[in-house]
């Protein structure tokens, strides 16, 4: 194997660059060989009798093996300082130094959030390449809450190096935690305010404020009168109610309905237009009543004698029967009806004469 000649190679070269007799190549091979127990059964040597002579020889072979042996994973571990406060923060730095053939399965930050440490931000990973190799950096920032001397464990770093598992520590780093000094020096004595002078710009914001304030009351006037309605002007003076129903009766009287043989909308059309007359002179509800409801009222008023009251209760009536009783009067009622209403309104309107003559003399229809 070439680890075996690898011993034998280094002994004889030592034996030769530092000129030791032979008899140290054995006690040198038997040191290094896969059996060096048996080797020294075979020729016993004290260390400190025969392999103290040897001793240049073998540093030398120790480091030559261990620089031919490759290093898969290596592992570096430091913070920026060894001393801190509570509370205070610093970084941790990892960096992992990876062969090729070599791949990194799991880091085991776990064991840094234990108390009393507490990591309280990481940092992505910084990926470098070097030769064929790579060299990870990652930078960890913790804080510790608690006093003394305080150890950051080792980081274990699991890799595959030719599918197999291995692990790679990185070294305890110890730190030395103090407690915040208090504040000896006391309180400052309260200080009097220094007023510095007012300039026109201290008071800008109050001028802006009144501005709006002055505005918005001014929008809102002019709202208000916008929205409120305009006085209407003044019109003509209503007309009577007397006038009203003549001219009524006189277009029911072209309309012909009776003589078309509309009789039920001729006596409706007329009780109607009595109705609205009698409802706007005596003011009594009278289009929204029965005919007795009607008389009742007038007669309660007095402003009617007893023989205009018998004719309009009569018509009225009739004017009901022909609405919901179907009776049909003879055509010679038809035109009377019409006439004596017209009457009823010229005797019953109000006469144009001084409130004096009122007084004295009373309303023609009383």
């Amino acid at each position: 194997m070439l680890l075996d000649g690898v011993p034998r190679i280094l002994a004889a070269l030592a034996g030769f660059l530092f000129g030791r007799p032979p008899c140290g190549v054995g006690c040198f091979r038997a040191r290094l060989s896969a059996r060096p127990f048996a080797a020294l059964r075979a020729r016993p040597c004290s260390p400190l009798a025969r392999c103290r002579p040897h001793g240049p020889a073998l540093l030398a072979c120790a480091m030559v093996v261990a620089s031919a042996l490759p290093a898969q994973v290596t592992v570096t571990a430091r913070i920026d300082s060894t001393r801190m406060y509570i509370g205070d923060q610093q970084n941790f730095h990892l960096r992992l130094l990876v062969s090729p053939d070599a791949r990194v399965e799991q880091v085991g930050f776990s064991a840094l959030h234990q108390p009393p440490l507490e990591v309280v931000q990481e940092m992505p990973w910084d990926t470098t390449a070097l030769g064929r190799g790579l060299r990870l950096d990652k930078t960890l920032r913790f804080t510790a809450w608690d006093s003394g001397k305080v150890v950051i464990p080792r980081v274990p770093v699991i890799f595959r190096y030719r599918d197999q598992l291995d692990t790679a520590w990185s070294l305890a780093i110890p730190i030395e935690v103090a407690l915040v000094l208090p504040d000896t020096s006391g309180l400052a004595p309260i200080k009097p305010i220094i007023e510095e002078p007012a300039r026109w710009t201290d008071y800008l914001p109050w001028m802006i404020v009144a501005g709006i304030v002055v505005v918005l009351a001014l929008w809102l006037w002019w709202w208000q009168r916008r929205g409120r309605p305009r006085p209407a002007a003044a019109g003509p003076p209503p007309r009577p109610p007397h006038e009203l129903a003549l001219e009524a009766l006189d277009r029911l009287r072209k309309r012909k309905l009776w003589q078309q043989g509309q009789v039920k909308e001729y006596y409706f059309e007329l009780s109607r237009i009595l109705r609205a007359y009698l409802e706007a002179r005596y003011d009594i509800l009278a289009l929204e009543s029965t005919t007795g409801e009607i008389m009742a009222a007038l007669r309660q008023k007095g402003v009617l004698p007893e023989e205009r009251l018998t004719w309009l209760h009569r018509s009225l009536q009739l004017a009901d029967m022909v609405k919901f009783a179907k009776a049909e009067p003879e055509p010679s009622q038809h035109v009377a009806i019409m006439d004596q209403a017209v009457a009823f309104i010229e005797a019953t309107r109000p006469l144009d004469r001084s409130p004096a003559e009122a007084n004295e003399n009373g309303d023609a229809d009383e």
